[in-house]
């Protein structure tokens, strides 16, 4: 069938589907044949097409085309609200219609903020849960540099073999900062970005800011990634457990540990990024196989803290 019998098949069923349904109520309500009742029917057929179209259109673009549909349902209940009150004369109606218009009027309203939000990434800063503050931040000194650790709420006792591990992988050569997360927030994390090699990194913000930016990241990394993974799971291919997002000036890693725990890396030296991330994976493998809640196979605490592969 050609492009213009398909449009004369479309148009002759939207002719044809309000004249039957007027048919169809006057019948049911032996009535007469209403042209207006029909009109209105025609008309509504033709904004769900209209709608159903735009999404099909917009198919690569799911989200937007459901907030159009939403934002279109909305207008067009608002319109049909409007013209009800003006032409029906009864008070009981015209409060009939006054809702339906307030109900158009929240759907626009709705639409209008979800288009706003989606087009602005907005959503992403309601998603993560709220950042807590840190219970306390304790600084330690090696033979080379300081490891600043920062413990908030959530933190339980058996974190504390995760911490060793994480502590020993930090370096101001490659590894600058590691966040532990069970659930979405923060247990802890180490970073060394107090040391004077990384100065240079620091030009425009200070450390606490950096370290906020970076456990707010951590957060928002675990609601993305959480998302995409739905996507990939429909690849036959599972969830993502390993992403690196290699930006201008260094990386951040993220680590799927198991269920709701997750571990997060960042360095900001560029031409370490690939030390960094085998760093970072044999940590969270090694994280993975630890007994959380009971003491760590030595094998393998030795292994890390010592950096051995």
């Amino acid at each position: 069938m050609g492009l213009w019998s398909r449009l004369a098949v479309l148009i002759a069923t939207l002719v044809a589907i309000p004249i039957c349904v007027e048919l169809l109520i006057s019948y049911i309500k032996a009535d007469r044949y209403s042209l207006p009742r029909a009109a209105a029917v025609l008309a509504a057929v033709t904004v769900v097409l209209a709608l159903l179209m735009s999404v099909r259109a917009l198919s690569r673009q799911l989200h937007l085309a459901l907030e159009l549909a939403l934002l279109s349902l909305g207008l067009t209940t608002t319109l049909v609200g409007v013209l009800a009150i003006v032409l029906e004369a009864t008070r009981a109606a015209r409060a009939l219609d006054l809702t339906v218009v307030c109900l158009g009027l929240l759907i626009s309203a709705l639409a209008g903020l979800a288009l706003y939000v989606d087009r602005h990434g907005a959503d992403l800063l309601f998603a993560i849960k709220a950042r807590s503050h840190s219970l306390s931040t304790d600084r330690s000194h090696t033979e080379n540099h300081t490891v600043a650790l920062s413990r908030y709420p959530s933190f339980d006792v058996s974190d504390e073999e995760v911490v060793a591990l994480c502590r020993a992988q930090v370096h101001p050569d490659d590894v600058h900062f590691i966040g532990y997360y069970v659930n979405g927030s923060c247990r802890f994390h180490v970073d060394v970005l107090d040391n004077p090699q990384l100065n240079r990194y620091f030009r425009g913000t200070n450390r606490e800011q950096r370290r906020s930016a970076y456990e707010r990241a951590g957060r928002q990394l675990h609601w993305i990634i959480s998302r995409l993974s739905i996507y990939v799971k429909q690849l036959d291919g599972g969830i993502l457990i390993r992403t690196v997002l290699d930006v201008e000036e260094g990386a951040l890693y993220y680590y799927w540990i198991e269920k709701n725990v997750q571990l997060v890396g960042v360095a900001i030296d560029q031409p370490k990024v690939l030390d960094a991330d085998e760093k970072l994976r044999r940590l969270a493998n090694s994280i993975g196989r630890l007994p959380r809640g009971a003491t760590p196979r030595e094998d393998v605490f030795q292994q890390v803290v010592s950096g051995g592969s």
